[in-house]
């Protein structure tokens, strides 16, 4: 089991409400709701989504869908703006990444309407968060520079400080860890200049996390330990335990599992201490999670089984599902299979419910997106006709039109419902179908290579041998010529010299048919002799962590795939410069080709060329991920990941 490290902020802007989310505040704010005019029902409903967020996410939801119906149908357009952007958070906290995107959207545009500055920023930021988590962290950073430029004006330094944690944030999650450590950087020295300290000690949360991707655990004990310090000092109990949790996941790395467990029990009590009881259920998992890899698998279950009581009793489902997970891997290190197994049943129901949560989701914000729509329309055929008993009748059919479409809804869900049913009947007989295809393709890749192989030394053995007699024929008939004739003797010698870059040539295409430097020495050896022989520009090789070699199908094929991203640099790119970064993590390799040419725009594009598609098919193949960054005029990234299991050193 992976320990989950603790997710640096990426801060949701919260300031466009923020009510108290007591039962006291919660009727005292119902009460108002009759004695209020129009124009202010819209925030004051905004108002009952922010204080139920922390109670119940439904009925938070439901205000903020009142919201947005009450405003759209009076046309208050700076209740709709915030309307919007209030069910925008709603979805954001459940997870409905897309859709809050959305609906951010239609905020952004109805403030630029308004021409409000600070909500402008404020939605730019908020668009940013959601980009980001959605994994669109191009999009992000542009969002993040227009807020930033924004509350530069406005003079804001504790969100200036929020928006460079997030831009680092971005530029991580792109492996840019140069730029990430830059803005977390900034966002650090601006925190102190303003004497914000919980703004700072994030920010160094942040910069350990990228200690901590290098593998550089002790500089990221370091920084943990002093922003756990600063949140101690701010009596933020929330992130002292969240820290804390860091600080033990660091020291497990580290190989110190008495460190790492006795972090997770002060996470666990500051935990107790704050009322988090879903943080209470992730250590008391870990906790168990530590015993269970050090053979203490009594210790590991009685644990594993608060954790999951916990989860139960509050309905934490991601939880459960975690547990259960660690369970599975408890049994089978028992060797108690059966357990194992029932644990995994378990573990793959709560994932189909956590399914069937999200579906339902859809289905809601469908109709709400339905409703809304209508809503509008409604409101422009009334200004047209200025007449209320048209709506009216609008409002009827609409009614008759919801019952219509909640009954497809409802179908559609049935069907989905038996189709799920029918995937899991047939499940293992498509794992096994998929597990042939695997070795159907690894045969064919291992047939290529062979076929590469043979092809190799028979150029070598046969039209190698060949060139060789001939230039030992010229050189015979050249020294006969050079006594008769000086012309002559000039013609064979330049015949002689066509015939050694032949020759030289075909070793060149033998190499790179039958790479023996890969063979022996791996793929870091390798890469540099080919990129050695790039004469047209300039070329660097760099890696990070200690080089192991790979699985030979894994070798080869990233040898094969990285010559094919090299030859399109050099055919397309017009670029003057190229680096290769090769990064050796524990279960992770990274390949990473960069150049400074004129690069493209990747969403342009309408078809993938057939060596794109080569490189990705080849990759997925053995498990791993192509991520593509380019703009035009700004170059051109390409990242292959693959999960890996280090064979051994590189010689």
């Amino acid at each position: 089991m992976k320990t989950r490290f603790w997710k640096s902020l990426y801060g949701l802007l919260l300031v466009l409400s923020s009510p108290s989310s007591g039962a006291t505040e919660i009727d005292s704010l119902r009460r108002l709701i009759p004695a209020l005019p129009d124009s202010e029902k819209t925030f004051l409903y905004g108002d009952l989504c922010w204080a139920f967020k922390p109670v119940s996410m439904d009925s938070a939801l439901y205000y903020a869908r009142k919201a947005v119906a009450f405003s759209t149908k009076r046309s208050l357009k700076r209740g709709m703006a915030q309307a919007y952007s209030d069910l925008a958070s709603v979805y954001f906290h459940l997870g409905e990444l897309d859709t809050a995107a959305k609906y951010y959207e239609y905020s952004l545009e109805r403030w630029q309407k308004l021409n409000d500055t600070a909500k402008i920023g404020a939605s730019y930021l908020n668009l940013g968060a959601v980009k980001n988590d959605i994994g669109d962290t191009d999009r992000s950073i542009e969002y993040n520079f227009k807020a930033l430029k924004i509350y530069e004006s406005l003079g804001n330094p504790k969100i200036q400080v929020l928006i460079l944690n997030n831009m680092g944030n971005s530029y991580r999650q792109n492996i840019d860890f140069v730029n990430a450590r830059k803005y977390y950087e900034e966002a650090v020295a601006l925190a102190n200049r303003s004497g914000d300290k919980h703004s700072m000690a994030m920010a160094m949360g942040n910069i350990a996390l990228i200690h901590a991707h290098q593998e550089d655990y002790q500089k990221a004990i370091d920084l943990n330990q002093k922003a756990y310090e600063i949140f101690k000092e701010t009596r933020d109990q929330n992130a002292m335990h969240t820290a804390l949790n860091n600080l033990g996941a660091y020291h497990r790395k580290l190989g110190d599992n008495e460190k790492g467990i006795a972090y997770y029990r002060k996470a666990l009590e500051i935990s107790e201490q704050a009322g988090d009881k879903q943080g209470q259920a992730k250590y008391l998992n870990n906790i168990g999670n530590v015993y269970s890899e050090t053979g203490h698998y009594t210790r590991a279950a009685e644990y594993h089984f608060k954790a999951l009581e916990l989860s139960a009793s509050i309905g934490a489902k991601l939880y459960l599902r975690d547990v259960y997970e660690s369970l599975v891997q408890l049994y089978r290190r028992q060797g108690q299979y059966e357990k194992a197994l029932d644990m995994h049943r378990k573990f793959i129901a709560v994932k189909d419910s956590l399914l069937n949560i999200e579906k339902s989701r859809l289905i809601a914000e469908m109709q709400t997106k339905y409703d809304t729509e209508k809503k509008e329309k409604q409101i422009a055929e009334l200004n047209r006709n200025s007449t209320v008993k048209a709506l009216e009748l609008d409002q009827e059919r609409s009614q008759k039109n919801y019952l219509i479409g909640a009954a497809v809804l409802l179908l559609i869900l049935g069907l989905w419902i038996h189709a799920r049913y029918r995937y899991r009947q047939v499940l293992i007989m498509d794992e096994t179908k998929l597990n042939s295809q695997r070795l159907k393709l690894n045969s064919m890749i291992e047939g290529e290579e062979q076929e590469r192989k043979r092809i190799a030394k028979d150029l070598n053995n046969g039209l190698g041998g060949m060139l060789a007699t001939i230039r030992k024929a010229m050189i015979e008939l050249e020294k006969k010529a050079s006594s008769s004739s000086s012309g002559k003797s000039e013609r064979f010698s330049k015949t002689r010299q066509l015939i050694n870059d032949a020759g030289s040539e075909l070793q060149h295409i033998t190499q790179n048919m039958l790479p023996d430097v890969l063979i022996s020495e791996g793929l870091s050896t390798s890469l540099q002799k080919v990129l050695d022989n790039i004469s047209s520009l300039k070329t660097e090789l760099e890696t990070q962590g200690k080089p192991y070699r790979l699985d030979e199908t894994i070798e080869i094929t990233m040898y094969r795939v990285l010559q094919e991203v090299l030859n399109n640099c050099l055919k397309h790119s017009k670029a003057s410069w190229l680096s290769v970064k090769l990064i050796f993590h524990q279960n992770e390799f990274i390949a990473e080709v960069r150049d400074n040419g004129v690069g493209f725009d990747p969403l342009a594009l309408e078809n993938e060329g057939l060596g794109l598609k080569n490189i990705r098919s080849r990759i997925h193949f053995i498990g791993g991920r192509v991520q593509l960054v380019s703009q035009p005029e700004e170059g051109t990234t390409v990242i292959l990941k693959v999960p890996v299991t280090p064979l051994a050193n590189e010689t």
